[in-house]
């Protein structure tokens, strides 16, 4: 009340008298508490004269109502959640305020610590963030070390970042593509790329870069040539039309290529997968490139910036601190909606579920654009992801060949069990009525090779995104200062993206 008299704002708070009393009396509090410190924490954002004042203000609230949300904590999961809520926006804010985070390097001042390990230093109670509150960044961003769920760490100045960010969108924390991300993303990127005459050579797959002899610039670039087109063919299309709308497919366009037939063998954007007859061929500096821009994740420096991290310790720190981690992921098409499996609530994008592929998303806004057999039409489609279990770097093919197949098959198993033994947690008229144990109905997959029982998984979709340039880059504590800049890569000719 003193801090909004100060600003002469209008009163936030309902205080107790307006409340009423009675057994929930605590949990309208803590709501109203909680709605307070949303509103004070977009406040803050502009102003930060009264920091001390609010610090002491959230110090108040939290040994005011800490004692009777306690006790009804114990008999009511309302105000068990609220306690943990208010206990954690508490802790967040209290952390803000008293870090400086808001002003010039208060972010990264903070990227030393993990989020929990923060949030804990500011007064949050072991329970929250172990909580869904303490816990939700961290599925969010895959922060599992290693994939493992035992190992999560995330910075503390990326994690609250992208939590005041979601605080601060505009209607939503997220937004759902009506197609696929090659559909609504890449495709309009790369027509208008092309229509500002950007020249693009697909199947060009980097190998290595290599310094010149001054030590100052990357002196070339080795690539090989995975395909050739056509004879009489100038350039490659990559699109393709599917009810109007130019699409990205999922494999190339071999009728444009020359040995179509030789290259359907192979996948072509897979590093550990080679074509029939790989050309070698090399860019130039000063003839072929004036300037290099790096846009390949950090999961592929080891293996295509050998020369660079021997020579410069700055790339050598950022390998050695920037991590990255391999993720899973399967979709699944169903004849039936949310409302006839069983699921009460809006279509959910929903995390913290079993471990490792604890996200699903129902994403059967994109089913319009898919072009399915009459008769096939499926009513849903959900996708799952989440950390997979794996080796700190990606391996080279010539150490590891058959990794991305291991790796492929894992993630499989991994969406059998999902199926067999926890989507129906979700979705319970899912179960397979000739149980016992409860299982999963494998008949509502959409399959158009009427395949039976667990065989008609084998025309949904699963991957495993361990390659190098697949892999999620993780913001881990004591990390992000290890990042390169831009522009300031130690190489004249080089900037760095992504």
């Amino acid at each position: 009340r003193a801090l909004h008299d100060i600003q002469n704002k209008t009163p936030l708070f309902d205080y107790p008298g307006r409340l009423g009393d009675g057994p929930d009396f605590a949990v309208r509090l803590a709501t109203q508490a909680l709605k307070t410190l949303i509103r004070v924490s977009h406040d803050l954002a502009h102003d930060l004269g009264n920091d001390k004042l609010l610090a002491r203000t959230l110090r108040w609230l939290r040994s005011a109502v800490w004692p009777v949300m306690r006790r009804l904590a114990q008999r009511s999961v309302s105000a068990h959640r609220f306690w943990l809520g208010l206990d954690f926006m508490i802790a967040f804010l209290s952390g803000v305020i008293e870090d400086g985070v808001l002003l010039e390097g208060g972010f990264d001042k903070i990227d030393e610590y993990d989020f929990r390990e923060w949030l804990l230093m500011h007064g949050a109670h072991h329970e929250t963030v172990e909580a869904p509150f303490g816990r939700m960044i961290y599925d969010a961003a895959f922060s599992y070390v290693d994939g493992e769920a035992k190992d999560q760490k995330i910075a503390a100045g990326v994690a609250v970042h992208i939590l005041f960010g979601f605080g601060m969108y505009r209607g939503s924390m997220y937004y759902k593509m009506q197609s696929g991300m090659g559909d609504t993303v890449f495709a309009p990127l790369y027509q208008l790329l092309k229509k500002r005459g950007v020249k693009f050579e697909f199947f060009s797959k980097v190998e290595e870069l290599h310094l010149a002899a001054n030590g100052r610039d990357v002196g070339r670039v080795s690539l090989t040539r995975q395909a050739k087109l056509e004879p009489g063919r100038e350039e490659y299309d990559p699109l393709i039309p599917v009810k109007g709308l130019e699409c990205w497919p999922a494999e190339p366009n071999y009728d444009q290529l020359e040995h179509a037939d030789e290259l359907r063998k192979v996948d072509l954007e897979s590093y550990y997968q080679s074509p029939p007859a790989p050309e070698p061929f090399e860019l130039v500096a000063g003839e072929d490139y004036d300037t290099l821009v790096f846009g390949i994740p950090i999961g592929a420096v080891p293996l295509l910036c050998k020369q660079l991290v021997d020579d410069n310790d700055r790339w050598k720190g950022m390998v050695k601190h920037v991590k990255s981690v391999q993720t899973a992921s399967f979709q699944i098409w169903l004849k039936e909606g949310l409302a006839e499996l069983g699921w009460p609530m809006p279509p959910p994008l929903l995390s913290l579920f079993v471990e490792p592929l604890n996200t699903w998303a129902d994403m059967t806004q994109v089913l319009p654009t898919e072009d399915w057999p009459e008769g096939l039409e499926p009513k849903g489609v959900h996708y799952f992801t989440g950390p997979q279990p794996g080796p700190e770097f990606a391996p080279h093919p010539d150490d590891d060949p058959d990794f991305e197949t291991r790796q492929t098959a894992t993630a499989k198993q991994l969406a059998l069990e999902y199926l067999r033994t926890s989507l129906t947690d979700l979705l319970p008229n899912a179960v397979d009525s000739a149980g016992p144990p409860p299982s999963f109905n494998w008949n509502l997959l959409v399959d158009p090779a009427n395949g039976q029982g667990e065989a008609s998984f084998d025309r949904q979709y699963w991957r495993s995104n361990c390659g190098p340039s697949e892999r999620c880059t993780l913001a881990l504590p004591k990390s992000t200062k290890h990042r390169m800049p831009a522009g300031d890569t130690g190489y004249r000719n080089l900037v760095v993206t992504g």
